[in-house]
């Protein structure tokens, strides 16, 4: 519905290229085959311009099939996504934004709440060619048209991903649970970047009981950003539908109290202080048939500090640093940092020249004292 048309007046660099005075679009069950095996879907969509209000609801990316199935088909490793959004509010549209044959979005906010996210990988696939990636804000440059929203919420959504390792057939999952996040200065348009920092603050819940907190820093144009990571009360046996199948491990016991990770990331390496404190940590091993090893498992438990307390004389708050893999995101460098951080905590001193770390070159005490066993 459109009214106070004036086609005399052309707005070429408008949404609209004409002067109105109201304009309402209204569109209901919608449905789009992408590709042969995914559909995106939505209920409804409205478009307000005069109030630069836009809304959308039920909005769906759907798979005809598992989405190991269609991993498991692709001739080299690819995430597969599916997700269900349950509302998508924009408000503050600005007349600048763009809807025809180029896309370009100005708008204060945007909301998206009940969204389930979904994204699985199967790493029996081939290695997809390496593409160098930059750092958080790389996300946004897959963007292909110009964007800049003031400030993007999440609330009381979930994330889910799912990992077929390397010689296994079953995923190993992390899932995340009411989430909610805010991400202010969302921007791929570089005169904004130059003024303003984007900024990250994400609440979620654990593999069903850690309570999960992230805040990210990053200046759009150095490529330089900051994180602090809290994971804290942990029944640790959670833990176990990542572990079992990505680790061939079973943790029969363990309550973790805090852990903490403090970033400092360029484009070569991170800057990490980490602290962890646990108690009543047992595990054991599993075989392919996901059997117990008996006798393995008592070594291992040999091999692992039971708790890390304050107190304790193995007690440590480490600082390290790790490198980056250029061909590897964000994501990826805080989790090698988390686990070089669980490396040099968790296993015993004798263990620990056993294993693989990212080749950490300042791992130790903030105060430089020795190491304990």
């Amino acid at each position: 519905m459109a009214s106070g048309i004036e086609t005399d007046s052309v707005q070429l660099d408008k949404a609209i290229p004409f002067k109105l005075e109201e304009l309402k679009i209204g569109l209901k069950n919608l449905s789009y085959l992408l590709s042969e095996n995914q559909i995106f879907r939505f209920e409804s969509y409205a478009f307000d311009f005069s109030g630069g209000r836009m809304d959308l609801e039920k909005i769906s990316l759907e798979l005809n099939q598992e989405w190991y199935e269609q991993a498991k088909n692709q001739p080299e490793q690819k995430e597969i996504m599916e997700f269900d959004i349950g509302s998508v509010a924009i408000r503050g549209l600005s007349e600048a934004s763009q809807f025809g044959d180029s896309l370009m979005i100005i708008a204060e906010s945007i909301t998206l709440d009940s969204v389930d996210f979904k994204i699985g990988k199967d790493k029996n696939r081939p290695f997809p060619p390496k593409e160098l990636k930059q750092d958080f804000s790389y996300l946004l440059e897959a963007l292909t048209f110009p964007m800049k929203v003031d400030s993007v919420k999440v609330t009381n959504s979930a994330v889910t991903y799912s990992e077929i390792g390397s010689g296994q057939t079953l995923p190993g999952k992390i899932n995340l649970s009411e989430v909610n996040g805010l991400v202010l200065n969302v921007s791929t348009i570089e005169e904004v970047e130059r003024e303003n920092s984007l900024y990250v603050t994400l609440s979620a819940v654990f593999d069903g009981s850690g309570k999960l907190s992230l805040e990210v820093h990053e200046n759009y144009f150095e490529r330089e950003w900051e994180a602090d990571l809290t994971l804290e009360d942990m029944d640790m046996k959670d833990l176990n539908q990542t572990v079992n199948n990505l680790a061939g491990i079973f943790i029969a016991s363990g309550k973790l109290n805090k852990l903490h990770l403090n970033m400092e990331a360029n484009a070569s390496f991170s800057d990490n202080h980490f602290l962890m404190e646990y108690e009543d940590f047992k595990i054991e091993l599993l075989n392919p048939e996901h059997h117990k090893k008996g006798f393995l498992s008592s070594l291992a438990n040999l091999a692992v500090h039971k708790q890390h307390k304050p107190g304790d004389k193995h007690f440590q708050e480490l600082a390290y640093a790790t490198p980056r893999d250029p061909y590897k995101g964000p994501i990826n460098l805080i989790w090698l940092s988390a686990k070089d951080g669980l490396l040099a905590t968790v296993p015993i001193k004798a263990a620990r020249k056993l294993m693989v770390h990212s080749k950490n070159d300042k791992r130790g005490r903030k105060n430089g004292k020795k190491e304990n066993n």
